[in-house]
């Protein structure tokens, strides 16, 4: 069953993006937790404004979704407050999985369009929670999984994440870190194991990999080291098998030379 498009938690899209831009954000060996990421102005377009400066605090808990139980009637029993000139609503979406509850998403309308404060809860428990201003997600959001106890945390900007976002693993350690323009992956991307151990490591431009990126096997050793350019695999990469022995692939334009 294909998810509705306000079902941002479950499949956030990325879009397109014709502007190049260098994002640096060099993360630690091992993972630090960040607390805060700091918004960006709201007075201008996506496109013109600058990401989100790099921050790495370690106190988790700043960042948790609170977790609430709503009652069958979360209109009624007043779970958000929404600015004046709307209203308050509620709707239940399918998940298209019959083991897993619909969600409850309560928001705010003003001339039928999302705007102010939104929560999606699941099971009695919120998963989503961010804003809207005129139908589009602005802000500070937070995505819960359904399936899990993990999720993803960063901000939107007319509709489309922009700056640092961070996700955690179901124990709550850093999944994956990196930067977006204007819904476009930009800049250093890296991806982390439970144990905090680096799983690969790599810039986008335009939402492709571009540039020298780095793999390593679950046990922690080099697998893989070698460039990109616009998507693809070029030129001589070095390789490694689990036990550290190396070997070297050469490739054309994502092709592997024999």
């Amino acid at each position: 069953m294909k998810l509705p498009a306000t079902m941002s938690l479950l499949l956030p899209s990325t879009g397109l993006l014709t502007l190049v831009f260098a994002f640096s954000c060099k993360p630690p060996p091992k993972q630090q937790i960040p607390s805060t990421i700091e918004a960006p102005s709201s007075s201008a377009s996506c496109l013109e404004k600058a990401p989100l400066p790099d921050t790495m605090p370690t106190d988790l808990a700043t960042v948790l979704v609170a977790e609430h139980e709503v009652s069958d009637d979360p209109v009624a029993a007043g779970a958000l407050s929404c600015p004046n000139t709307t209203i308050m609503s509620a709707r239940t979406v399918g998940v298209g999985a019959s083991d897993v509850a619909d969600v409850v998403q309560v928001y705010c309308l003003r001339n039928s369009k999302r705007h102010g404060p939104f929560y999606g809860y699941h099971a009695g428990v919120r998963v989503t929670e961010g804003r809207y201003r005129n139908g589009l997600r602005v802000g500070l959001w937070t995505l819960r999984d359904l399936q899990g106890s993990g999720f993803r945390r960063g901000y939107f900007v007319d509709g489309m994440r922009h700056g640092t976002w961070l996700s955690w693993h179901d124990d709550r350690t850093l999944a994956w870190r990196g930067g977006f323009v204007c819904s476009k992956r930009q800049g250093i991307f890296t991806w982390f194991q439970p144990t905090g151990d680096k799983l690969q490591e790599g810039s986008f431009v335009d939402d492709r990999r571009d540039g020298q990126w780095t793999f390593w096997w679950p046990n922690g050793q080099r697998k893989e080291q070698g460039l990109f350019v616009q998507g693809k695999r070029q030129g001589s990469w070095n390789q490694w098998d689990e036990d550290g022995k190396a070997s070297k692939r050469s490739y054309d334009s994502g092709e592997a030379l024999p």
